[in-house]
């Protein structure tokens, strides 16, 4: 029965109905529109919040969706880092003083929420042979002896390093950072 109304419907704006069941197709006919008005007045007062232009009353609710898709986007508050974090040493800036660690390794790294689990490195030595021969060597603090961090990972600047091992456990990987002069 649907259909066939809806097929009347099509048929208004297509040709004018017969006298027989022009009372049944104006009904239908005005209902939809009291329906369409009554969402159009709802969207125009959301759009009122959103500070988005009104929609005309004979705009179709496709079109009114259409509209508020192209109309309202987000707005991203933060920029997303472009730098890849993963398995690197950076040093964190306005880090409290409670933190003797100067550098820390990228454990975790989560770009969509711009974030990183961080673990403190500390010099062990230096290299005694080879092409980084005096320069001093670094690897993860133990762990359980020193306190792991979660930062914001815009608080994050990378450090040039170098992973000399390539193991696939961070805690017994060899680092040779690059310190400045």
């Amino acid at each position: 029965e649907s259909a066939m109304v809806k097929d009347e419907v099509i048929s208004i704006s297509n040709e004018p109905p017969s006298s027989k069941d022009q009372n049944d197709t104006l009904m239908v006919r005005n209902d939809s529109d009291s329906i369409n008005d009554s969402i159009n007045d709802s969207i125009n007062d959301i759009n009122d919040d959103l500070m988005v232009p009104k929609l005309e009353k004979t705009t179709t609710i496709d079109k009114q969706l259409d509209v508020l898709n192209q109309k309202i986007k987000p707005k991203r508050i933060r920029k997303p880092s472009k730098e890849k974090l993963y398995n690197k040493i950076v040093t964190v800036s306005d880090q409290p003083t409670c933190y003797p660690y100067k550098y820390w390794f990228v454990y975790q790294y989560v770009p969509d929420m711009e974030w990183c689990h961080l673990c403190p490195v500390h010099q062990v030595g230096h290299f005694s042979h080879g092409k980084r021969q005096g320069r001093p060597r670094y690897k993860l603090v133990p762990e359980g002896s020193a306190r792991e961090i979660d930062v914001p990972s815009s608080r994050c600047s990378l450090v040039k390093s170098h992973q000399c091992l390539h193991t696939s456990s961070a805690d017994q990987e060899v680092f040779d950072i690059e310190t400045p002069e």
